[in-house]
């Protein structure tokens, strides 16, 4: 696939024609440090609207160029002297310059392939109605403007609330709390039974006291010396009575009946 690439369509401005025309100052130019034949120079630029118009019906415009200098020598200083009918000295604004109407004398010259209008002579403006710079006329510092890209507006920014600091002991504290409203409260525990093979925690246990401690001894009633005396025979007799079993075999001789 082919790219085709060419020169720029180059307009042929049209000049207008050698001759005195009337003329008002629409615009003034501050073009910076300039090289020129001489060094670096600051340069400055006037500009009229002519009371001439092209062939598409827009006015002719011309310029003229000067050192910014108001040195007496200088050429600004003469074409200041011409514009105004008097002379400047110290400093002076350019600004000032604007709406100021002249008689210009105009002169084409060829340098090399250029072609220039030249402003040759700058006079007082002759009697009569006097030109104004049109409405829809703008200065080339307002079209260097339009060219930057445009600044875009910050969104408001909004106001950070910093979020409330809350302790995590509070918010703990408090989510205990509103538990325990919905927990009923816990009855008694029942003492638990131990086990046998548990190991329980060692605690100081008092000792019961004994039942000798607790029941008081009870006092022994007096023997009647009779029956102490029948339970002393008695027992004598059943002491006999083991002996002599203890010596043999009972037999028919042995039973008194």
């Amino acid at each position: 696939m082919s790219i085709i690439v060419k020169e720029p369509d180059q307009k042929d401005w049209e000049r207008p024609e050698d001759g005195t025309y009337v003329g008002v100052i629409a615009d003034v130019i501050d073009l910076g440090e300039v090289q020129t034949g001489f060094g670096v120079k600051p340069k400055v630029q006037i500009m009229w609207l002519l009371d001439a118009f092209d062939s598409d019906g827009h006015q002719h415009r011309v310029s003229s160029f000067y050192t910014a200098s108001l040195h007496e020598k200088a050429n600004l200083r003469k074409a200041l002297k011409s514009i105004l009918g008097a002379d400047v000295s110290g400093q002076f604004d350019l600004e000032e310059l604007l709406g100021i109407n002249n008689q210009l004398v105009l002169q084409t010259t060829e340098s090399g392939e250029k072609t220039y209008t030249n402003v040759i002579a700058i006079l007082k403006a002759p009697k009569g109605p006097r030109m104004e710079i049109p409405d829809d006329f703008v200065r080339k510092s307002e079209k260097e403007d339009t060219k930057k890209p445009a600044v875009k507006k910050a969104a408001p920014q909004l106001k950070k609330v910093a979020a409330p600091v809350v302790q995590e002991d509070a918010v703990e504290e408090q989510a205990q709390a509103q538990a325990q409203e919905q927990i009923p409260a816990p009855t008694a525990p029942t003492a638990a039974t131990p086990r046998a093979g548990t190991i329980r925690q060692a605690r100081t246990v008092t000792p019961a006291p004994t039942r000798a401690a607790v029941v008081a001894p009870v006092a022994k009633k007096a023997v009647n010396p009779a029956i102490a005396a029948a339970r002393a025979a008695l027992a004598a007799a059943e002491a006999a009575e083991n002996t002599a079993a203890s010596d043999g075999p009972i037999t028919n001789q042995d039973i008194p009946f």
